[in-house]
């Protein structure tokens, strides 16, 4: 049982908590208006996750009424995030909700407030944006705890410990669920219980597997049966599944997976059906019973392309590619992979299908497909997010050096066949001369033999030094690539474009639209640059001030305009000769934002400088914060995540060893602490000293 699929199971456990409603009433001396009003969100309720067009219908009647009438207010726009949720628009559902939050905490409607918190929590979580979790799950413990809502206290500690066990933080994961459990316990909720309970089962699975009892899954069974609860008793029974498996139990594996999917008949949960069937794919598969794995995720395949949930076909295609590779069946397995990069370039599911072009360089070298194989596998390698390892880069080399050298190694046979054609020659000529002609013949005969072998080994020797000689360079070319492709995933983070857009949103979604138009057109110029650049071996001083312009410009919105900055190009800086890498500069700035400036409330500055010391013709590239420093970064840093890595830094540094591989002139780069008359941080000073005639191209 995957890692990645607990974790789901376990975001279904806190989505069904967090989904726990509080019913609209409306009041007996309410105005008719709030009582259609109530009437309508009800309806919208009913067809929020099956009939987008309906829900929009009821939404649009009440819309104009809802001023004045906040709880009719914060259930529309709640109903409309799980309307954008169970479409898949995940940006839109936080949106809605996040909405409706500001309302509930404004007109202090605490029950409500605390739910929706709650469900941000898990919005950002499925996002992967976990310190908004934190700050959302740790606002809604706060406010159950004020108004004194054990069920929302015990959900928002299971939402709590999900986070923690995402950062690896197993301890505080554990702790949290044995809070949420003791209090589930305290008040008798039984779901809140079961969740507890499977909860704990995920840590137990991963690192203390022998704590896992089936016996204890079958309690959870009958308990699931007496409060008629059929999600989570499926569930369970895909626990008791797995379990099943792992202890080499197949058959009893499969038929509690077949039990899931029978409840599921009356609940018809497309999602719950597809993971039972995965399920029953695993069993089957570790049974070693490859032709029925096979037929399942086939199944799975149909039901997710009939039901829209073709987020999982990547993954059927990747587990049926790699069952025909068992089988054998080689064209097969090209032929479901080939789907897999499909689906997963349409999904954005990089890993899986990634992955899959390995197994299909296997298929092609297994067909004696040589050129595809190598072509596979060198796609492998530009997509891979690491540097090869050792055994890839032998592969890689094998493969080249296969499909390079096939021509001479037809020579070389050719040549041996001729050389023993020869040989038969002389044979016959010894019936025929005289026994000194025929010891002449064969002295002249071994001598042309023994200079053509010695010809055929030299060229041979030239060949492999040529192929060795190419294999290094081609290992300095990939990892020049890797680091160019890290530095512009940190110039393109993730929170940062997940923040602008979400900016931009924002403008649009209070017709804002001259600040929206100007900010998106911002943001487009700035990844069109990122993008141009990353094409470049070097740039000049101008247009990477001009990226950070606008790079700084865009992060201001983060700031709340409480960021003041300035990119100095000093007199000399602007000749087009005078070039610095790409994609070298943004991620200390970015540094500088996020571990200093964004700890600091007020007073906020940044100074990006340029100078050309023409004595020693050397670019000086400064970036100076007024920040909290290294060292109280790096101390926050460690009690948020222990597991904390630097990674757009890293990654920079990494693209600096190679772009002084064998230069006479490298660039360096030197960091230091700043200090005020006290003594205490003041902040921190880059500076990357950028020879003329330090940026070599590769060629391989």
């Amino acid at each position: 049982m995957s890692h990645t699929s607990r974790l789901l199971f376990t975001f279904l456990f806190f989505c069904l908590l967090a989904q726990a409603t509080y019913p609209a009433r409306a009041d007996a001396n309410d105005p008719p208006t709030t009582a259609r009003i109530d009437s309508l969100i009800s309806l919208m309720e009913t067809t929020v996750c099956n009939q987008d067009s309906l829900t929009l219908v009821y939404y649009r009647e009440i819309e104009g009424s809802l001023e004045g009438y906040p709880g009719g207010a914060l259930k529309a726009l709640e109903q409309l995030g799980k309307m954008k949720y169970c479409a898949g628009d995940l940006d839109s559902a936080i949106f809605y909700y996040r909405r409706a939050a500001q309302i509930g905490l404004t007109h202090n409607l605490s029950a409500e407030s605390v739910k929706l918190l709650n469900r941000l929590g898990f919005y950002f979580q499925t996002a992967g944006l976990l310190d908004s979790s934190s700050f959302y799950l740790h606002k809604g413990l706060l406010l159950a705890q004020e108004v004194g809502d054990s069920l929302y206290i015990g959900s928002s500690y299971i939402g709590i410990g999900i986070l923690h066990q995402h950062k690896g933080q197993i301890d505080k994961a554990l702790d949290a669920y044995f809070q949420a459990l003791r209090i589930a316990e305290k008040i008798d909720d039984k779901p809140l219980i079961i969740t507890a309970k499977l909860n704990v089962a995920t840590i137990y699975y991963d690192h203390q597997p022998d704590k896992l009892k089936s016996s204890d899954f079958l309690e959870l069974l009958d308990l699931t049966r007496v409060i008629g609860d059929q999600l989570r008793e499926m569930s369970v029974l895909e626990w008791l599944g797995y379990l099943k498996a792992d202890s080499s139990e197949f058959e009893e594996s499969v038929a509690y997976f077949n039990e899931g999917l029978k409840v599921n008949e009356s609940v018809r949960d497309q999602n719950n059906a597809i993971l039972l069937l995965q399920g029953i794919s695993y069993a089957y598969n570790l049974a070693g019973d490859h032709e029925q794995s096979i037929t399942t995720n086939n199944k799975i395949i149909e039901l997710a392309r009939s039901s829209g949930y073709e987020l999982y076909l990547p993954s059927m295609y990747v587990n049926n590619v790699s069952n025909y590779l068992a089988l054998g069946r080689y064209r097969e397995a090209i032929q479901d992979g080939l789907l897999a990069v499909e689906a997963g370039k349409k999904s954005g599911q990089i890993e899986l299908y990634h992955k899959v072009l390995q197994d299909m360089a296997v298929a092609y070298k297994q067909l004696n497909m040589p050129g595809k194989a190598y072509e596979t596998q060198l796609e492998y390698s530009r997509l891979s997010k690491t540097i090869l390892d050792a055994e890839k880069s032998r592969q890689l080399a094998e493969m080249q050096t296969k499909y390079e050298t096939e021509s001479k190694q037809s020579e070389i046979e050719l040549l041996s066949r001729e050389a023993a054609i020869q040989k038969l020659q002389l044979a016959k000529q010894e019936y025929f001369l005289a026994g000194l002609i025929i010891l002449i013949l064969v002295i002249i005969g071994g001598a042309i033999l023994i200079y053509r072998q010695r010809q055929l080994r030299q060229q041979q020797a030239i060949t492999d030094l040529e192929l060795e000689e190419t294999k290094k360079r081609l290992v300095v070319e990939q990892q020049y690539r890797a680091s160019e492709l890290k530095a512009l995933r940190s110039q393109m983070n993730p929170h940062f474009v997940f923040n602008a857009l979400n900016s931009i949103q924002e403008y649009i979604m209070f017709n804002e639209k001259k600040l929206a138009g100007k900010y998106l057109g911002k943001f487009a110029d700035l990844m069109r640059i990122y993008l141009n650049h990353s094409q470049a071996r070097a740039i000049s001083v101008a247009e990477e001030v001009e990226a950070l312009n606008l790079y700084l410009e865009l992060e201001k919105l983060r700031f709340e305009d409480a960021l003041t900055y300035e990119v100095i190009m000093e007199e000399g800086t602007d000749n087009d000769q005078i070039k610095l890498p790409a994609l070298l500069l943004q991620p200390y700035v970015e540094n500088a934002l996020k571990h200093g400036l964004l700890h600091k409330k007020t007073d906020r500055k940044l100074t990006v400088r340029f100078s050309y010391l023409e004595a020693e013709a050397v670019l000086r590239c400064e970036v100076i914060d007024n920040g909290v420093g290294r060292a109280n970064s790096a101390a926050r840093n460690q009690s948020r995540d222990a597991r904390h890595k630097p990674f757009a830094t890293n990654a920079i540094k990494s693209r600096i060893e190679l772009i002084n591989f064998n230069s006479e002139k490298p660039v360096e780069e030197r960091i230091e602490d700043l200090y005020d008359d006290a003594g205490r941080a003041a902040g921190t000073h880059v500076v990357i000293s950028v020879p003329k005639g330090a940026i070599v191209d590769l060629e391989v």
